[in-house]
């Protein structure tokens, strides 16, 4: 697919991977913090180019905890579109106009983690959906930079609290049904893999 816009962006080669990133990975019915703050980015970059003397005119200027929340949603979306460079998130805090130290922790008020854990979430998550896609977790470690599938393992379970594996039986159990005959309480048993209780999955409740 190729992008052009049809009003030409001045900060289009820094939007383009952003836009490219919004497209993949926008969900079909809701919409998460990570979206919002992309679509806010891009909807800003728009709204700057589009509209005539709009920096010089415009009657309201974002100060306070409004620019510090947008200093912020910058940040994070810069992270969350481009996860698998190693600097992105020392970039995404240099980007800010406040102090480093007092941006770093109001981005981990606002977002609840520092700016390079939120990083590695992001990674993780680009894991997650190469493992769901059917890719070997040594192939996923290795797409998303880790030459060590043990140690990618290590992490994937510190930062999102199931290893690789059980991810991935987690989401075939969802695919293919296994988990609807179940109440919401002995399907958590059931993916701890704790089914020695007396739940009876085709007892009526």
């Amino acid at each position: 697919m190729e992008l052009r816009p049809k009003l030409r962006l001045s900060r289009w080669s820094f939007l383009e991977p952003l836009a490219r990133y919004y497209r993949q990975s926008a969900p079909p019915s809701s919409v998460t913090l990570g979206q919002h703050h992309l679509f806010m980015v891009l909807l800003i970059a728009y709204i700057d180019d589009a509209f005539i003397g709009w920096r010089e005119r415009a009657a309201y200027q974002l100060e306070g905890a409004d620019a510090l929340e947008l200093a912020v949603m910058k940040a994070a979306t810069m992270i969350a579109a481009n996860p698998l460079d190693p600097n992105i998130s020392s970039k995404a805090v240099e980007s800010s106009p406040y102090n480093r130290d007092y941006f770093l922790r109001e981005f981990q008020k606002r977002v609840g983690r520092t700016p390079r854990k939120y990083q590695e979430l992001k990674r993780m998550e680009r894991a997650m959906h190469f493992l769901e896609a059917g890719m070997p977790v040594a192939a996923a470690a290795a797409e998303i930079g880790y030459g060590d599938p043990y140690y990618f393992s290590c992490m994937f379970s510190r930062t999102l609290g199931l290893s690789p594996r059980d991810h991935v039986r987690r989401v075939r159990q969802s695919r293919h049904g296994g988990l609807m005959r179940f109440d919401e309480a002995d399907q958590e048993l059931h993916l701890s893999g704790n089914t020695s209780g007396d739940a009876d999955p085709q007892r009526p409740k």
